[in-house]
């Protein structure tokens, strides 16, 4: 989840850069669930680097969208949804 982190995530382990905003970050989920469908089978999937102490957290401006994130990236590669 490091990927869009400090972006279009907040409830990640490393912090120390800027990541992906959420729309290329579903660009390349979608991507990858194409690949999975025309030519490769998904054999395993590890959705990691969450930070359960700022996950979810609600801060000034919002609430953290990590979880929900994840849980997309789930259905977009794993289920194409």
């Amino acid at each position: 989840m490091d990927i869009g982190a400090n972006n279009a995530l907040e409830g990640v382990r490393f912090r120390n850069w800027k990541g992906l905003d959420e729309a290329k970050i579903y660009k390349i989920a979608d991507d990858l669930s194409q690949l999975f469908s025309d030519s490769i089978h998904l054999a395993g999937m590890d959705i990691c680097e969450i930070d359960p102490r700022r996950a979810g957290v609600i801060g000034s401006s919002s609430k953290d969208r990590t979880y929900e994130i994840a849980a997309n990236l789930i259905k977009k590669i794993a289920f194409n949804r």
